[in-house]
């Protein structure tokens, strides 16, 4: 494992651990303040030390949260995408579709056809199944 900078390993185990109420509320300046930094220093040294720039990573995080919660509920769209931290769920759309290759209803709807034929309700990771496109989304 990379040996990371002490203030960007908390900062990614804070991301880490966040829980669905609070993850979405997480910002690039929260972030930084919690480990003692600016955010733009923070951003320069996250970057540099994981490859990945910060708000790519939260906008990354966000979209899988949304993911779980369009197979593991009945949410909407709109509603998938306000809890994940999404103002506008037309860019919500656009970001999931570049990431997970489809739209968020296609999604919904391969992931719950999936669990039926394997007859698995269990939980599982998001995109298990999709072809997840890496570091391809970009900050909002």
């Amino acid at each position: 494992m990379k040996r990371f900078d002490e203030r960007i390993r908390r900062a990614i185990d804070l991301m880490e651990s966040a829980d669905r109420t609070h993850a979405a509320r997480i910002t690039l300046t929260a972030l930084a303040g919690a480990v003692g930094m600016s955010a733009s220093r923070f951003a320069h040294l996250y970057r540099q030390q994981t490859g990945v720039a910060p708000l790519q990573m939260l906008k990354s995080m966000k979209l899988k949260m949304a993911a779980e919660s369009l197979v593991e509920t009945q949410l909407s769209i709109k509603e998938a995408a306000f809890f994940a931290g999404f103002v506008a769920s037309s860019s919500f759309c656009r970001a999931f579709k570049k990431m997970f290759a489809v739209t968020p209803t296609q999604y919904r709807e391969d992931q719950r056809a999936l669990r039926a034929a394997t007859g698995n309700s269990a939980r599982h990771a998001p995109a298990a199944n999709v072809g997840l496109r890496t570091g391809s989304a970009s900050a909002e």
